[in-house]
């Protein structure tokens, strides 16, 4: 082969070359192969109050379902607490039973005692009201015979005194009658509308029991997750502390995908985008973007090419369309 045919042969080498890496950069769009891992946090299992665990309802490595007791603690001294209150409660309820019906009998006597007096107003009136139609009448008569003289004009005189002297008694007695009347009337009002006796009392110590329940129920632990048991803490007959944890749950798979980008490819991220999630075993999941992380972050020991050697990115948080992944898996993701 002469030296031309060489040289066109490199020629169209070349040229081919060429061509297949423009169509490769093309279709690589500036995309950027990073690292991630499935994200599944732990959950750690813990109580609301310091306490003796009572028992361990689950075993290590156990699938457990969100809301699933777990473990529970001793609530001896809690329940103790709650007979107290309960005594209690039963006290102040009966001291108020008590003092409403106190209360009612006052009201009651002064009802009585106005209805009394208005009764023995009325009745007086109504006396005066008779009398004063017997003087008229007498006095009638009297006028009669003094005419025909009779009697005299003094029994005449002593009658009118007498018949003026009840028509005040019974104008007294029509406004004391009034007076009387209202009076029943508030007393009846007082008596309708008669006052409870102090409920406050009885609705504290109820709301006392009421937390003192809630806190009995929360002596049970349970899971806030469908997962695993991966770690136990604590043994029956040991004492924690509020926030110790017991034990830790964790999902067995998860749709969400952490992966840390060079902060030159993560400033042109958005969420919305489309990425892609590769496993070791080759299998390939389509998903988007959640969220982009500000400023860079170490990556996590497992991802490191060289534990010696501390490597930096922005987090990226990805979750994909379909199909799950297992928590903690390194992935290779393409943004």
């Amino acid at each position: 082969m002469n030296l031309g045919i060489r040289r066109r042969l490199g020629a169209v080498a070349w040229g081919v070359g060429l061509v297949v890496a423009l169509i490769w950069t093309g279709q690589r769009g500036g995309s950027a192969h990073v690292r991630g891992i499935g994200w599944a946090p732990p959950v750690h299992v813990s109580p609301y109050e310091p306490g003796q665990v009572e028992s361990l309802d689950v075993d290590l490595h156990d699938l457990v379902q969100a809301g699933q007791v777990v473990a529970r603690l001793d609530d001896t001294p809690l329940v103790e607490e709650r007979e107290v209150i309960s005594a209690q409660l039963l006290a102040a309820q009966e001291a108020q039973a008590n003092e409403a019906v106190a209360e009612a009998r006052r009201f009651a006597q002064g009802r009585e005692a106005s209805l009394l007096d208005r009764a023995a107003v009325a009745t007086q009136l109504m006396e005066d009201q008779a009398l004063l139609s017997a003087l008229q009448e007498q006095l009638s008569i009297e006028q009669d015979l003094l005419e025909n003289r009779a009697t005299s004009i003094q029994m005449v005189l002593d009658l009118q005194h007498q018949i003026r002297v009840v028509e005040a008694r019974i104008t007294a007695g029509r406004e004391a009658l009034r007076v009387a009347t209202e009076a029943a009337s508030a007393a009846d009002e007082r008596y309708a509308a008669t006052p409870q006796a102090n409920q406050w009392e009885v609705v504290s110590v109820a709301r006392m029991l009421e937390a003192i329940d809630g806190r009995i129920s929360r002596m049970e632990l349970h899971s806030t997750i469908d997962g695993q048991v991966t770690a136990i803490y604590a043994t029956p007959g040991e004492v924690v502390q509020p926030s110790q944890p017991v034990l830790q749950v964790r999902r067995v798979s998860t749709d969400e995908v952490v992966a840390w980008a060079p902060a030159s490819a993560a400033a042109r991220l958005q969420p919305g985008q489309t990425a892609r999630v590769v496993r070791a075993d080759g299998e390939v999941h389509e998903a988007r973007i959640i969220s982009v992380g500000r400023g860079v972050q170490p990556l996590p020991l497992s991802l490191l090419v060289d534990p010696q050697r501390v490597e930096f990115g922005v987090p990226v948080r990805l979750v994909l369309n379909q199909g799950a992944i297992a928590p903690d898996e390194p992935v290779a993701v393409r943004l």
